[in-house]
């Protein structure tokens, strides 16, 4: 019976938010990304819909144009070959697919910005990359020592240490082609923008506060 298998990718991604969650957290790796297939066809990660608007975000499929921005030449990433058993395989698959088709789903842009502070926490349907990824390696049978929301990306390097496939260059790991995506790429109105960023945080402020209160609630009862 062939063996199947998932693979986590870390990756130094150039756009500027990275960079400045690179340098508040001391790490090497800002993003992570998770893909079904070696040749990283199909691969998915929590990130922004579109370049020029970061706060609206949430599951995509990712390829070379998004991580290089098509402004770089390259990219530095880290691959981990994970082992999964044909259930685990499927139901990772469905769960990428559920949240694909779900609206509600978003970026847990709150836990992202105050994890330094705060170490993450839990929003209703939102994860950040690494939270996504977390997730998709417990339903791959991986134990972890703490809640998936409360890992930054560096902290994979060691729990999946024995894994570790690959590390160097995106584009010389495989030849991809560097097209951009139109719509990742293209400018949107202002006000269009700005209209769909203050529902995005209207509604990640909602469900924080509701969040709280709610554990606020079971704390007295």
């Amino acid at each position: 019976m062939d063996q199947n298998y998932i693979y986590v990718v870390l990756s130094k991604t150039p756009s500027k938010f990275a960079r400045v969650i690179r340098k508040a957290m001391h790490i090497e790796y800002n993003h992570a990304s998770l893909a079904l297939d070696e040749n990283l066809d199909e691969i998915y990660a929590f990130a922004r819909y579109k370049n020029r608007v970061p706060v609206v975000a949430g599951l995509v499929r990712e390829n070379a144009a998004r991580f290089t921005l098509c402004e770089y030449d390259d990219v530095k990433i880290k691959i981990f070959k994970v082992p999964v058993t044909e259930a685990q395989f499927i139901q990772i698959y469905q769960t990428i697919h559920q949240i694909l088709m779900d609206s509600e789903y978003h970026y847990n842009l709150f836990s992202a910005l105050t994890f330094p502070v705060l170490k993450g926490f839990q929003t209703y349907k939102a994860y950040t990359c690494i939270e996504f990824v977390m997730n998709m390696l417990v339903e791959a049978g991986i134990e972890l020592e703490k809640p998936t929301w409360s890992y930054h990306p560096e902290e994979v390097v060691d729990i999946l240490a024995e894994y570790e496939c690959y590390s160097g260059k995106l584009l010389e790991y495989r030849e991809f082609e560097l097209d951009s995506e139109q719509e990742f790429f293209e400018k949107s109105k202002r006000i269009i923008a700005w209209k769909a960023t203050i529902a995005v945080l209207v509604i990640l402020l909602y469900r924080n506060v509701s969040g709280f209160c709610y554990n606020i609630a079971n704390m007295m009862i």
